[in-house]
């Protein structure tokens, strides 16, 4: 299969509405039609030959859903790959990362300190699909990976999933939302668009430490959900409505408040505490 073979079929997979996210079936098409064996085999082609960035990029398999996802740096957020990658899962609702490919051409990328913070809180460490020689094997097992419902990426079940089943009459509303989603205490950020979309992420605390702000997970989501041209700035999104709900970490609040005012400094923004916001009215059963 040609270069430019495999890049048509990406965009079918990969399609505009949801550009960092190709579902199970159309992936494995995907990798029957260019001739290839394994998933892996694809996601390994896709960092190495640069079809999504000439720079570094991250390819990851949804544990139980078999989706692809893609993550992307966003340098006016100061977001690596790999964290847009994990922020992209978590915004999804998938409960775990199989296995995932972060490089660039032939070479992997060495983890920071944050990406490793964050693997390491999904409990179960993900397989790595190498492009090379493995740069680094360091794996800090001083502390015990977390367990059940301490996970990163995990089931909402019982009282957690009531939270999916309720009316949000404000753009407060979906922060709040967001914000019983987020790990740790991380906060929820909600974006309202001028055309009408709104786009809700949840923040990640690990160790205390804000690792993706909830801002930093809502432009995310507008890159994956195709909301922003992809040679545009962040900018280019044409937001005109922020709402932020501090979780537990006042750090995270605070950073995620000071994002959304440097992008966006004209646009309405409310901050609240979800302490002091109220309880959402659940939807009516038919």
């Amino acid at each position: 299969m040609t270069s430019s073979g495999i890049r048509l079929r990406l965009s079918q997979a990969f399609r505009p509405a949801k550009p960092w996210c190709a579902l199970a079936p159309r992936f494995e098409t995907l990798v029957k039609e260019s001739g290839l064996q394994h998933k892996n085999e694809a996601m390994r082609k896709i960092v190495s030959d640069g079809y999504f960035t000439s720079e570094e990029c991250t390819v990851g398999l949804a544990a139980t859903s078999g989706t692809v996802y893609v993550g992307l740096a966003i340098p006016e957020a100061d977001i690596t790959p790999l964290e847009s990658l994990i922020a992209n899962l978590m915004n999804h609702g998938e409960i775990g990362l199989a296995e995932y490919c972060y490089g660039i051409g032939n070479c992997d990328t060495i983890l920071k300190g944050n990406e490793r913070a964050l693997l390491k809180a999904l409990g179960r460490r993900p397989a790595r699909i190498l492009l090379g020689e493995v740069p680094d094997s360091k794996n800090d097992d001083s502390v015990p990976p977390p367990k059940g419902h301490a996970r990163l990426l995990k089931h909402y079940i019982g009282k957690g999933a009531e939270v999916f089943d309720v009316i949000c009459k404000s753009l407060m509303d979906h922060a709040y939302v967001a914000s019983q989603l987020a790990y740790n205490g991380g906060g929820g950020c909600a974006l309202r668009l001028e055309s009408g979309d709104i786009v809700r992420a949840p923040g990640i605390v690990v160790e205390g430490e804000p690792i993706i702000s909830a801002a930093q997970a809502a432009l995310v989501g507008l890159r994956a959900n195709g909301l922003v041209d992809p040679g545009a700035g962040i900018n280019a999104s044409k937001v005109i409505e922020a709402a932020i709900c501090s979780g537990d970490n006042e750090q995270a609040g605070v950073a995620a408040v000071e994002l959304v005012r440097s992008l966006w400094p004209s646009i309405t923004l409310r901050v609240e505490s979800e302490v002091n916001c109220t309880p959402l009215q659940p939807q009516p059963r038919a």
